[in-house]
């Protein structure tokens, strides 16, 4: 048994991509095959690079969080209704005051 990529299967595939692309179309397909992967290897270098450099670099260094005292929450009120009802509850500070009822 031979090998994958012999002279034979070569030519056939060579001969199918000329017949699917045309022959004015392939060299710009392995321009744009050979841009692509020149990037890839770039990237992958990069990258290599880059966990290469955070192995290398002391952690930084954390600053504590400062806890913010908030602000104290609003007494309870009752309101005693015209029909005898007592409603107890928090008012709502920033919630528009209007005249108008309901």
């Amino acid at each position: 048994m031979t090998g994958l990529f012999d002279a034979p299967h070569l030519l056939i595939i060579l001969l199918v991509l000329v017949l699917l692309f045309g022959s004015a179309k392939l060299p710009r397909l392995a321009k744009s095959l050979g841009e692509s992967m020149r990037i890839f290897k770039s990237e992958a270098k990069n990258l290599q690079e880059d966990d290469t450099a955070a192995k290398v670099q002391p952690p930084a260094q954390v600053q504590p969080v400062v806890q913010q005292e908030l602000p104290a929450p609003a007494p309870a009120v009752t309101v005693q209704l015209p029909d005898g009802t007592a409603v107890t509850g928090t008012p709502m500070a920033e919630a528009p005051r209007t005249n108008q009822p309901g």
